[in-house]
């Protein structure tokens, strides 16, 4: 027999018990008899008293059952779960609430409104509008806010809250579970992080950029307001990288950066005025609420102003200049693909203007960057239609008057516009990643070349200028030990010109280059020397076997003291440093003259032979190497 018949015949028996006993007394008392039938509806009665109060034990035993669970289940959950009254008496707190606020559950029970007192001050006015729904509205709602625990922590947590009702649909109280949400705040914070932030810089990344710029074109299109566009290129700062290292790079991006966040920086808030981010490697893009010419010019000049300063990384000290672009919304642009394309083009005639300026986009730049790409394009075609060719200018010797080397100089010979001259094209190919691929042309002619003189009888020297960037191109040693084994040419017959803006740029990476090329054989030049940066030191420790007289100072020698002592130290210096040196740009038998006297090795020029062609070299080779 199971409890609950148990209890009923229970309540059966007692219940006719107390009937029967009641009417037998009340019978003797009142009647002074008793019969035996006046029982039967004592009795019936008794019985249906007993079912009800068996029923009411049973349901008040499986109510009591109930709890034991709920509390059971209440208690075994990690959640913290509590029901309030609405005046905000706590009737349950589960144990969990100690392992997410550090309180008991006694706290809760002494004190209404405990919850009222862990909300962080920054979320008061999220979860007073919270409580203002449950309480007030009966709105059953799911929020998030910091608490500060018992200890002092601060945690993030999911609060899902509902409303209990009585039988007549009056609220009564409310029902409440809380999660802890910390660690996945940190995690979604870690995602937002990674989404809008550069990580190496923290600051603002091109995609938080993209949608401010978005942001802002629409709020200035429908106030009729402007905007500035700043895009800023550290100058230089890939000479400091290749001689560094990345490492160091990187550090010092890391320290222009929090300059330019407390310098300029007011983050990404929705009523900012100014938003700073880095759009990639040295570029920046700086983009501010100003209305007048003036004032951008102005800020730009402040951001300049920032890098103005010495900055230190692993105890090397480094001073950075920028150019700057702008362009202006709207006119200069109404998307943002456009705003930063045109910034990005007054950038770079920024650069071409010296560098460490700001320009401002124009309509003619606007020109003169579609001639750009137009003239990009066109090498393009160049390069797969073979149109680059080689025009020699012959070295010799001062004292002999023979011929003893040649330059190979590079000219387009384009279709529409004829025999275009070096510096009209080498800077666009540079600027859109071309010469690598013309400066693979002009090598391999120019070892033909040579392979063909040098069947006919002709044993010279070939000059090849090699670029800087094609210099500090990876490849480049194993491109050109390839060819000369290709053309049969021996190393020994090759010189390569190089400037000196390479060595400065990447003193440490050239030297390994330099030395990997004289071990080959191959000698190497200093083109221009004098007009760039290099130092001693430099030339105390690389292989260079020539030193090229920059003609800006054979120019005039005869009667410019200045030029004259100049051309004499470089003579003296390459004599003493066993260098043979060339100057450049005889144009007159006077300076050919005054500078045999001087001692130079060699000399190049038009007095001697202007550029031309290979086939009409042939005649003046003939005669000055016999």
């Amino acid at each position: 027999m199971n409890k609950s018949a148990r209890t009923y015949l229970i309540s059966i028996f007692l219940a006719l018990a107390i009937v029967l006993s009641f009417f037998a007394i009340q019978s003797i008392f009142v009647m002074k008899t008793f019969y035996p039938r006046m029982v039967v509806v004592p009795m019936s009665l008794g019985i249906v008293l007993g079912l009800l109060v068996g029923k009411v034990g049973v349901l008040r035993a499986r109510l009591a059952g109930n709890a034991r669970l709920f509390s059971a289940l209440a208690d075994f959950a990690p959640e913290f779960n509590y029901f309030r009254k609405i005046s905000g008496e706590y009737e349950y707190v589960s144990p969990a609430c100690k392992s997410l606020t550090g309180y008991v559950q006694d706290d809760f029970y002494r004190e209404p409104n405990f919850m009222n007192r862990l909300i962080h001050p920054d979320d008061m006015e999220v979860w007073n509008a919270h409580i203002h729904n449950i309480n007030g509205e009966g709105l059953a709602e799911t929020v998030e806010f910091r608490i500060v625990t018992r200890d002092g922590d601060i945690r993030w947590v999911e609060h899902l809250c509902g409303t209990v009702q009585d039988e007549n649909g009056n609220t009564i109280g409310v029902r409440s579970s809380n999660v802890d949400i910390t660690q996945r705040r940190v995690y979604e914070q870690q995602i937002e992080i990674s989404a809008k932030y550069d990580p190496l810089t923290m600051l603002p990344n091109r995609r938080w950029l993209m949608e401010k710029l978005h942001d802002w074109i629409y709020e200035a299109a429908a106030g009729g307001r402007h905007f500035a566009v700043m895009f800023l290129d550290l100058d230089r700062f890939k000479y400091i990288n290749d001689t560094f290292g990345h490492t160091v790079g990187d550090a010092l991006l890391r320290q222009i950066a929090k300059q330019f966040e407390g310098g300029v920086s007011e983050g990404g808030g929705k009523n900012a005025q100014i938003f700073i981010s880095r759009f990639g490697g040295d570029e920046f893009v700086i983009v501010e609420k100003m209305e007048k010419k003036d004032e951008q010019f102005r800020s730009a000049e402040k951001i300049l102003a920032l890098l103005d300063q010495t900055f230190t990384v692993n105890e090397h000290k480094f001073r950075v200049t920028g150019s700057i672009g702008i362009a202006v919304f709207p006119a200069d642009g109404e998307t943002s693909e456009d705003l930063i394309k045109n910034a990005d083009a007054a950038m770079y005639k920024a650069k071409r203007e010296g560098k460490n300026n700001i320009q401002f986009y124009s309509a003619d730049l606007a020109e003169e960057m579609s001639g750009f790409y137009r003239m990009e394009q066109r090498l393009k075609l160049a390069l797969e239609r073979d149109e680059f060719v080689l025009h020699f200018q012959p070295q010799i010797d001062m004292a002999s008057g023979r011929v003893s080397a040649v330059e190979a100089l590079v000219r387009w010979n384009c279709p529409e516009n004829g025999m275009v001259p070096p510096l009209q094209f080498i800077p666009v190919a540079e600027e859109a990643g071309l010469i690598g691929a013309i400066g693979e042309q002009v090598f391999r002619k120019a070892c033909a070349q040579w392979r063909a003189w040098s069947d006919q009888g002709f044993l010279l020297k070939m000059a090849v200028n090699v670029s800087p960037l094609q210099f500090r191109d990876d490849a480049f040693i194993g491109q050109l030990a390839r060819l000369l084994g290709e053309m049969r040419m021996p190393p020994s017959y090759l010189e390569i010109e190089i400037t000196e803006g390479v060595l400065m740029g990447s003193a440490e990476k050239a030297l390994g280059k330099l030395k990997a090329l004289r071990d080959m054989g191959i000698s190497i030049a200093i083109d221009d020397f004098g007009t760039g940066y290099s130092s001693l030191q430099y030339l105390k420790e690389l292989p260079i076997s020539c030193l090229k007289i920059d003609a800006s100072f054979v120019r005039e020698i005869q009667t410019n003291g200045k030029n004259l002592a100049i051309v004499k130290t470089i003579e003296a210096l390459g004599r003493n440093l066993q260098m043979y040196t060339v100057a450049e740009g005889i144009e007159e038998q006077a300076q050919y003259d005054l500078l045999k006297d001087i001692g130079c090795t060699m000399g190049q020029g038009y007095f001697i032979s202007h550029p031309m062609a290979a086939e009409k070299l042939e005649p003046l080779l003939r005669k000055l190497m016999t």
